[in-house]
């Protein structure tokens, strides 16, 4: 699937709103910031959006029929990567050093946490559930039992039932296209839900203001993306595909934060030294793997073929 370069740039975009509002940007976050946690709503709705093909994907090229979930779940795990392997091991460090649970799984990696059973859940959906409109059904269930869970005033402050809310609204979302194509109108509905979005995250955190920007900004938001005609920009395409290590090596500034390195600018450091040193490895490694194919190539090719009878 062909990346959409203008979906890139805002992933990388939001990876630094999150940044920003866990104080490990280079600006710290006032005391006002509350709702800066609800720019992953955009994060949901996106894998939600895409969730379909991805899985279509998964069967038909990845997965074999008799594939369980456990299976998928693997093969998920290794699409993340090491990256994922160094935060959840700063993050059991982080656990043993603070002596809490929470500090270590539960504050920068429960969304991985939650999306990975969401589409584990969706995986399960689609390969034993023939009629799909039983899927949208579910899909409408959860969505109802999110916004409930998130009505009540004492779990306002859990953010997991946002998943149930928006990871199926992006399902549904997926299936109304737009065909109409002009870029200027596209580009004027960004700007406008980027404005709304503005406002609704660098202010007091109000409910109404949640849904507004779950429901009608931050699909405006996506749906006018997806319908900009743009030429593939590579450096979007680059900044947008390190927003999952943005995200995740918060855990290792969480570490250190517990020996007393909590500072703004530090934690800011080495998030961007971690995204940094795993880029260099992946460009040695990625020439190491040229090199060795580039030799297998030359080696095939100098092979005398067998003699025809």
């Amino acid at each position: 699937m062909k990346r959409n370069s203008l979906l890139e740039l805002f992933r990388f975009l939001f990876a630094l709103v999150i940044l920003y509002y866990h104080n490990c940007f280079i600006i710290q976050s006032y005391d006002g910031f509350y709702s800066g946690r609800f720019v992953v709503i955009f994060f949901f709705l996106v894998s939600g959006f895409f969730i379909s093909d991805k899985l279509k994907k998964c069967n038909n090229a990845y997965l074999t029929n008799k594939t369980e979930w456990l299976h998928y779940l693997t093969y998920r795990l290794k699409r993340l990567g090491i990256p994922l392997l160094i935060a959840y091991s700063f993050s059991v460090a982080d656990t043993i050093v603070s002596n809490s649970y929470s500090s270590g799984f539960l504050h920068y990696l429960w969304f991985i946490h939650v999306m990975l059973i969401a589409e584990l859940l969706s995986y399960i959906l689609y390969k034993y559930i023939k009629r799909k409109y039983i899927i949208d059904i579910i899909y409408g269930l959860l969505m109802i039992l999110g916004i409930s869970l998130r009505l009540v005033p004492s779990i306002i402050e859990v953010t997991e039932p946002l998943c149930l809310i928006y990871f199926p609204f992006g399902y549904f979302m997926s299936k109304v296209r737009f065909n109409y194509k002009n870029n200027l109108l596209w580009l004027t509905l960004i700007v406008f839900s980027v404005i709304g979005l503005s406002y609704c995250l660098f202010s007091p955190y109000k409910m109404y203001k949640e849904f507004i920007m779950g429901f009608i900004l931050f699909p405006i938001l996506l749906y006018s993306i997806l319908q900009v005609e743009l030429n593939e920009v590579k450096l979007f395409n680059y900044i947008g595909s390190l927003s999952f290590e943005i995200y995740v090596y918060q855990s290792i500034a969480r570490f250190f934060g517990a020996f007393g390195i909590n500072n703004n600018i530090y934690n800011f450091l080495i998030v961007a030294s971690s995204v940094l040193l795993t880029e260099i490895c992946k460009f040695i490694f990625d020439i190491s793997a040229r090199k060795k194919k580039k030799e297998l190539i030359i080696n095939i090719k100098k092979e005398p073929y067998p003699l025809s009878r």
